[in-house]
């Protein structure tokens, strides 16, 4: 289940054949209110959400992976000397914590993962992703799937998770394109109100992340508040490319602040140095679906990109999912894939 402020997405993968499928996936509207940047308002109305999707898809597992609000977690890089052991890391964060979270420690969920020596430090620190949350974001959800009878196994950032896919997608298969066996990834993930960027190493090691709001999201529920459609129909119509002028403006407007993001975070990952530049960009999340957006990343970074299918891999293969659904629902497969290895 990908919980978003006003679009809930879930995917279905049954990998009782052995190789994992995509059963179903679908979405609805969030109703207004129930889910806020501050969590789950309404835990009823994101129930009767989700149990109408899987009445509609005839679905009865109860096991699920649920991600969490961008604007209910905290993500920062931040430098630890590079002689700690992942113990001493973690007794450091409790000590410093506040320095980087803006809660209690003793009331956050956090967890952190080595992205890479600084290399300004001359190796002598490391590069650090942090990421914490409130227990009771987290335990409220729980407690609301608990509650009506599901069983939830994990919990992401939506964007994390799709990252995590994207480094294990075939991407020579994917683009087409004349790219190294072995490649340098960056994947940008387009959220609702949050660009997300990531840069993995040859060998699937992330080096690299930033993130920026922006307003681009707001294209969506404009056009479907003037619509008088959900936003999923929205989805549906510019993967169809049922636009019009007005339309065209509003995308084209989108477009380019999602550009701008993007090139900051490109240059603020990849610095001068050619040899850590990617090969190929990957892009997920439900603005991937704005006509023209992977074109006019790909100029802008300069380098091939693609939509994220995690299809493509070792990962579920979709029989009725277009490429555009599939990059959309990226994070609630990449949910589901997760949840399979704890089963």
């Amino acid at each position: 289940m990908d919980i978003g402020t006003s679009i809930v997405r879930f995917a279905f993968v049954d990998n009782s054949s052995g190789s994992p499928l995509i059963r179903a996936a679908g979405a609805s509207p969030t109703p207004e209110g129930a889910v806020t940047e501050e969590g789950i308002a309404h835990p009823e109305q994101v129930i009767g959400v989700l149990e109408g999707l899987l009445q509609k898809y005839k679905i009865k597992e109860k096991r699920l992976a649920f991600s969490l609000n961008t604007y209910q977690t905290i993500q920062k890089v931040i430098e630890l000397p590079s002689s700690l052991t992942d113990q001493d890391m973690e007794e450091s964060i409790k000590i410093d914590a506040s320095s980087y979270i803006s809660f209690p420690i003793e009331e956050s969920y956090f967890d952190f993962r080595v992205i890479g020596p600084l290399e300004a430090s001359n190796g002598s620190l490391n590069e650090v992703m942090l990421v914490a949350t409130r227990k009771e974001h987290v335990d409220n959800i729980v407690d609301m799937f608990e509650t009506a009878g599901y069983l939830p196994l994990i919990a992401d950032t939506a964007g994390d998770c799709a990252a995590r896919a994207a480094a294990t997608m075939n991407l020579q298969a994917a683009t087409g394109s004349d790219i190294p066996t072995q490649y340098r990834l960056m994947h940008i993930d387009l959220g609702g109100k949050k660009i997300k960027t990531h840069i993995f190493s040859k060998n699937g090691v992330m080096e690299g992340y930033r993130e920026g709001a922006y307003q681009a999201g707001q294209i969506l529920q404009t056009l479907a508040t003037e619509s008088e459609w959900s936003e999923p129909d929205v989805y549906k119509h510019l993967v169809n490319g049922n636009t019009n002028e007005q339309w065209e403006d509003a995308i084209s407007r989108a477009i380019s602040e999602i550009v701008e993001v993007a090139q900051q975070h490109h240059q603020s990952l990849t610095g001068s140095g050619a040899a850590s530049i990617p090969d190929v960009a990957v892009v997920s999340g439900g603005l991937s679906m704005l006509p023209g957006v992977i074109t006019a990343l790909s100029e802008a970074v300069d380098i091939p990109a693609t939509l994220l299918i995690p299809t493509t891999a070792s990962t579920p293969k979709s029989h009725y999912l277009s490429a555009f659904e599939t990059a959309a629902y990226a994070s609630a497969i990449s949910l589901s894939m997760r949840g399979l290895k704890n089963v």
